[in-house]
């Protein structure tokens, strides 16, 4: 009884054997046609075919990933030459196409780990420039301004009942920036960022029973480090932390009325001392980019804590056309409830001009944004914010120039006080606008 079993095993094994090998051949001799005819559409077909049959081979990954590169969908030929670097990761025709997939298909990272396996004379055959110390250097500049400047200026801010009006209006902010990215080993990348952001602000002040109104400036000087890691894993899978600190100082003024009801304006120094922490982990996929992060740190004295998801779909499967949604859970302590924000972007390459439009809703104060690079710490809170930025390689992409106008919808707080201890908080509104301009130097 074994014997007839194992007799009628190794039948049923070799029929399959005879009836796989028809088909591997069959897909190895059209797809090399199609190949040599430069037909990369039909050679795609033929082999998603294949691979839905189950019939996959080193040369079926390496002509699908020319031919889905040569459609300039860079993703798709990253994922098949990553399989035929898999079988073969000394094959340096392979090793070429499979860096310039990853480095077209926003995957950077991952194309400069992959190049520090190179030889010294494949990269200099090729030209390409492995990843040994500084990567890039970057520096950027912002000026914004209230719109509302002038009109929040002359309004009225207390009641003829009032005992005392008091508003802090924003008038510009003015921040400077520079940054580096480098490498510590194959895997891992760091980035650090250290800026200035100087703030000047109108204390507005309303005495009613003396009728003693003032106007006086107020300066705020924040300066911040932020560092990142990034760990690229292998397969698509990276991991980020990274930590910034924010320090400064906020200088300005508060009243005090003595018994004879006269009016002081007294100096009054705030300390910024700010931490935020965030962890991360993204996954590459053909079209997708999901990723998850967390963030945790205290802000304005208050502890945070943040839940963030985000998704980013190339729907032609590579960078000239990306959409990008996000949610964020927010905690803050200084408040009730969650709060959430969402944030989008759509980007999309017009001739050599890559165009971005981005938009984010929700209440942001106390909030962290692009893994820590950002954080609303000022007293007023966001409701809405919107822009658009173009950016612009030059010199063979070693230069890139990026220019962003961005409309924050902002609220802030008026005082109006009854009594010298009694008061409410009633609510103003207005619009900053920003310009930025950066450049980044690839090295």
């Amino acid at each position: 009884m074994y014997r007839i079993i194992l007799i009628a095993l190794t039948a049923f094994l070799w029929a399959g054997s005879l009836k796989g090998q028809p088909a591997w051949q069959k897909t190895d001799s059209v797809t090399y046609s199609l190949y040599l005819a430069k037909d990369w559409k039909g050679l795609l077909a033929e082999a998603d075919r294949s691979l839905r049959e189950g019939v996959d081979f080193f040369y079926l990954r390496v002509r699908a990933g020319i031919a889905a590169y040569e459609r300039k969908n860079y993703r798709l030929a990253a994922a098949h030459l990553a399989k035929a670097y898999e079988w073969n990761s000394s094959d340096e025709f392979v090793s070429y196409w499979y860096y310039y997939a990853l480095l077209s298909g926003s995957r950077q990272d991952e194309a400069r780990v992959l190049a520090s396996g190179f030889s010294q004379d494949f990269t200099d055959q090729m030209k390409i420039r492995p990843v040994k110390g500084v990567h890039s250097v970057m520096t950027e500049s912002m000026l914004s301004f209230n719109a509302g400047y002038k009109r929040l200026l002359g309004e009225n801010i207390a009641a003829d009942n009032s005992y005392l009006g008091y508003r802090n209006v924003l008038k510009r902010q003015v921040y400077k920036g520079v940054g580096l990215d480098h490498r510590i080993t194959d895997r891992l990348f760091a980035f650090h960022g250290l800026s200035h952001l100087g703030i000047d602000r109108i204390q507005m002040f309303r005495y009613i029973p003396g009728l003693a109104d003032g106007q006086v400036g107020s300066r705020t000087n924040q300066y911040q480090y932020y560092l990142q890691g990034r760990y690229i894993a292998g397969n698509g899978l990276s991991f980020s932390a990274s930590v910034t600190w924010l320090t400064g100082e906020s200088v300005s003024n508060y009243m005090t009325i003595n018994t004879a009801g006269v009016s002081f304006l007294n100096r009054n120094v705030y300390d910024i001392s700010d931490r935020v922490f965030t962890a991360g982990i993204a996954r590459e996929y053909k079209l997708l980019r999901p990723s998850a992060s967390f963030v945790w740190g205290n802000v304005n004295h208050n502890r945070q804590l943040q839940a963030r998801g985000q998704l980013v779909f190339y729907p032609a499967g590579n960078p000239d056309i990306y959409l990008i949604s996000g949610i964020s859970a927010h905690n803050d302590e200084g408040e009730e409830h969650i709060r959430y924000v969402t944030d989008h972007k759509l980007g999309f390459r017009t001739g050599p001009v890559w165009l971005t439009g981005h938009a984010a809703l929700g209440r942001i104060r106390n909030f962290a944004a692009a893994e820590g690079y950002v954080v609303y710490n000022m007293p007023e809170t966001v409701n809405g914010l919107y822009g658009i930025s173009a950016l612009l390689p030059l010199f063979s992409n070693r230069l890139e120039l990026s220019l962003r106008y961005q409309l924050m919808k902002k609220e802030g707080m008026t005082f109006e006080y009854a009594t010298p201890v009694e008061y409410q908080v009633i609510p103003y509104r207005f619009n900053e606008n920003s310009l930025l301009i950066s450049l980044n130097w690839y090295l």
